[in-house]
């Protein structure tokens, strides 16, 4: 079982029928809907990234003649690259960045010419720390040693990342805290130790704000802003294993388990005043709560049935009134990593089986727009696919059985 605290155009086309008859050329389009302009990728979303360098796609572009079916640089329309990855009936496939041996891959993190992958060590033969990859693919880096870095988060030129031990006090082999590195530079970094902390499993971005936890009396949900030292945001709140932002707003995931309340996992608000407001609970006899997401407008929570069977919730949660909804339908698995852009949500499904490492997991999309009960499906495979994350042009992710990292051209 994995060390997860419990406290926690198609536009219309017009065929070259003719030219494609006499020299057997098949399914090639001409876009008269396309700008002008180059690239292969497609961006539908925004990124934060700042680290510099050139992407590795680009917008939808000037009008194409390509077989749209197989062509790797206009994959199903013209100028949708598929930015290493095959291109299948019009369908950008994944590609495998790279593999770590026996690293149990959990979170992920981009910049603009980097993955950064780290793990969730729950056996003493894994190995644990941050790897970097290149995004078009290579060698991985031990980029950080410490064992149990866990949660990243990248703002500006720097990597932030937790470590989930006992709080770094001097004692040896005691390294928990919130450290940085630079994205760029040579690997191994020399971590900096911005501050000790207790068992700190989660961290967020708002505004480029850095908020993580500290399970410490006094501690909680702490605000970090460079340079001062962090402060405390929700005083006590600092056990949870993945949390949501926004302003003053923040939401929490809890996973409850007996003794004491029945089985569940939640997601809450945190108020102001030191109470909380719940917000949605997940009852199942072997619940665990997933991983939040959330915009100006909407939370997004997984949560799932650890045990058993394969059942699981994508909830989209509107903040401000309106009634929720489950997302994906019955093409739920165990959903776990969550990722929104400016138009689409997209999750890992852990997959079937009744314990650890599942199989026949995936990774799905929906619109954000209305309660999407078919979604797309981007992958699917064995190895436990869990963090997600993207760019303007790409989703990453990473598989915990296999501990590898892949990379797949938005829709």
């Amino acid at each position: 079982m994995v060390r997860r605290p419990l406290r926690w155009l198609l536009a219309a086309t017009f065929a070259l029928t003719g030219c494609s008859a006499l020299l057997d050329v098949k399914d090639i389009y001409f876009d008269p809907t396309a700008t002008p302009g180059g690239g292969d990728g497609g961006p539908d979303g925004t990124s934060s990234n700042t680290e510099g360098g050139p992407g590795d796609g680009g917008t939808d572009g000037a009008s194409c003649v390509a077989d749209t079916m197989i062509d790797t640089k206009h994959c199903g329309r013209c100028n949708h690259g598929c930015l290493g990855g095959a291109c299948t009936a019009g369908v950008c496939q994944a590609v495998e960045l790279a593999s770590v041996t026996d690293a149990p891959l959990t979170h992920i993190a981009v910049s603009d010419l980097h993955v950064f992958a780290s793990t969730n060590i729950s056996l003493s033969p894994q190995v644990g720390g941050v790897w970097r990859i290149p995004k078009a693919g290579g060698a991985p880096e031990l980029y950080s040693p410490m064992r149990y870095s866990e949660a990243m988060a990248i703002v500006g030129d720097t990597l932030y990342f937790v470590v989930d031990d006992l709080v770094s006090d001097g004692t040896p082999g005691q390294t928990g805290g919130f450290y940085s590195c630079p994205v760029t530079g040579p690997a191994p970094c020399t971590p900096t130790l911005i501050a000790a902390a207790a068992s700190p499993a989660a961290i967020t971005v708002d505004n480029g704000r850095i908020l993580y936890g500290d399970e410490r009396a006094g501690k909680g949900l702490m605000a970090y802003s460079s340079p001062t030292a962090p402060v405390v945001f929700r005083d006590g709140f600092g056990f949870s294993a993945s949390y949501f932002v926004d302003g003053p707003v923040a939401y929490y995931v809890a996973t409850f388990s007996p003794p004491g309340p029945p089985p569940a996992a939640k997601v809450l608000e945190i108020l102001t005043d030191g109470g909380v407001d719940q917000k949605f609970v997940y009852d199942n006899s072997h619940a665990q709560g997933g991983r939040l997401a959330g915009n100006a407008n909407e939370i997004f929570f997984t949560a799932y049935d650890y045990q058993g069977n394969a059942a699981g919730v994508v909830r989209r949660i509107p903040r401000t009134g309106g009634a929720p909804c489950d997302i994906g339908g019955t093409m739920v698995k165990r959903p776990y990593g969550i990722y929104v852009d400016g138009t689409r949500v997209y999750w890992t499904n852990l997959g079937d089986g009744a314990a650890e490492p599942y199989t026949n997991g995936g990774l799905m999309s929906c619109e954000q727009a209305g309660c999407c009960t078919t979604p797309k499906t981007m992958w699917t495979g064995d190895g436990q696919p869990e963090g997600v994350t993207g760019d303007a042009e790409a989703i990453y992710f990473v598989t915990r059985a296999k501990g590898s990292v892949w990379k797949i051209a938005k829709p």
